[in-house]
């Protein structure tokens, strides 16, 4: 009896702490601005990467991008990309404007940014895969056709 009582709470501690961090990302919460730098060479010219739930910008690169959390990448994607947090890039046509042609820049305007981390958890993680998508629907993803038209690894720096 203690047993099922004990696996029970179990599950509704974690059902509980599940739905809580699905309200705060999907909510009107700020999350604080995380700063990283790249540890993939292409994305050197880009410089240090300032991102929060609600925008991402490249010291590289003019602008902010402005973010809106839409969900997450479903396995279907495959396993380098299955399982990040994507966000809809609200200014995606303006900010490209400001900055196409630029080094390390994709050639075409993002609309969404791909956040993973080994945790599964980026808000709270020091080391953060990040990619940008071109494609119009997300969640139509697949590993053998699409490609990040910006992608790679960065470490969260101290402040």
């Amino acid at each position: 009896m203690m047993l099922r009582w004990t696996r029970t709470i179990r599950a509704a501690v974690s059902i509980g702490s599940f739905l809580l961090l699905a309200a705060c990302a999907s909510s009107g919460a700020q999350f604080p601005v995380q700063h990283y730098v790249p540890t993939t060479k292409a994305l050197l010219p880009l410089g240090q990467l300032d991102l929060s739930n609600r925008q991402l910008q490249f010291a590289a690169l003019e602008g902010q991008m402005k973010l809106q959390y839409v969900g997450i990448m479903p396995e279907s994607a495959g396993p380098d990309i299955a399982g990040a947090t994507i966000y809809r890039i609200k200014n995606a046509a303006g900010f490209f404007r400001k900055n196409e042609g630029k080094d390390a820049f994709c050639s075409k305007a993002p609309l969404w940014v791909a956040v993973s981390s080994e945790s599964g958890v980026p808000a709270w993680s020091s080391e953060i895969w990040v990619g940008l998508l071109t494609l119009e629907d997300w969640a139509s993803f697949k590993h053998a056709q699409d490609r990040v038209c910006l992608g790679g690894d960065y470490v969260r720096t101290q402040g």
